[in-house]
């Protein structure tokens, strides 16, 4: 079992997870909801105050299409909806002309589309904002890990 403390002047009660994750990237959500999907109480843990609209666009190819769906079939329906799709690549000389035109199944995503996506497919609760590691113990049957949070003073 894994106790995840928040330090405060009257430390409210937190849950007790199977899983902390720490870090509400993709990664991070993609295995929260892979976890959850299979039973597994999990808590994801992010120092950001919100989950904002920034990044850049990604690549999605069918391989990523599939990890998906091993994921979460319903979250994969959903980042499908959200790309755009591209049936070929063409290279074009300097001049213009056509060199070469190939097939491609290449689905481009704004990067907090798929953020946004995972951390919808969670259970409400699941993600803890505005807490920022800062250190974990352990002994041969618990696990506890400390976070900041901006009511919380941070450990020294």
């Amino acid at each position: 079992q894994l106790v995840p403390s928040v330090p405060t002047l009257a430390t409210p009660a937190v849950p007790m997870a199977d899983v902390i994750i720490v870090g509400a990237g993709i990664a991070g959500l993609a295995t929260a909801v892979a976890l959850q999907r299979r039973g597994v109480s999990v808590l994801v843990f992010e120092k950001a105050s919100s989950l904002r609209p920034v990044g850049a666009a990604l690549g999605v190819f069918p391989n990523g299409l599939a990890a998906l769906s091993s994921i979460s079939p319903a979250v994969r329906a959903t980042v499908e909806a959200s790309c755009a799709a591209f049936t070929s690549t063409k290279t074009y000389h300097i001049n213009g002309e056509l060199i070469s035109e190939r097939p491609t199944e290449l689905r481009l995503l704004v990067w907090y589309l798929l953020q946004q996506h995972l951390a919808e497919a969670l259970h409400p609760g699941t993600i803890l904002l505005n807490h920022r590691f800062v250190s974990q113990t352990s002994d041969e049957t618990i696990t506890h890990a400390t976070f900041s949070s901006p009511t919380s003073p941070t450990p020294s």
